[in-house]
């Protein structure tokens, strides 16, 4: 998470939005959708962001034999089962930067 947001200067939100389809390694650019923030008409279409080849080849292991609709970035989602102990529950997209 932090690697793609400090090679594309996007928001956390539209990190968070990222599919594996978004990466496009042949091109060494990440296609992330537009912010929801500020006012005024927004454009529809994926913002093409070059990013260096060694980002990309960190993705690669993350990408490859997955489906393309799937969450690019995932964290474990935990569940309270007493007062100090969590336990790992499944695997989910990221929500909120606060997940961080």
């Amino acid at each position: 998470m932090v690697h793609l947001l400090a090679h594309t200067g996007a928001r956390f939100s539209q990190i968070a939005k990222l599919n594996v389809g978004n990466v496009q390694d042949d091109k060494n650019r990440i296609l992330v959708p537009p912010s929801k923030k500020g006012k005024g008409r927004k454009p529809v279409d994926l913002i093409r962001i070059a990013v260096d080849p060694s980002l990309i080849e960190r993705l690669r292991t993350i990408v490859e034999d997955r489906p393309i609709s799937a969450p690019l970035l995932e964290r474990w989602k935990h569940k309270q089962i007493k007062k100090d102990v969590w336990k790992r529950q499944q695997r989910t997209g990221w929500r909120t930067a606060s997940e961080l």
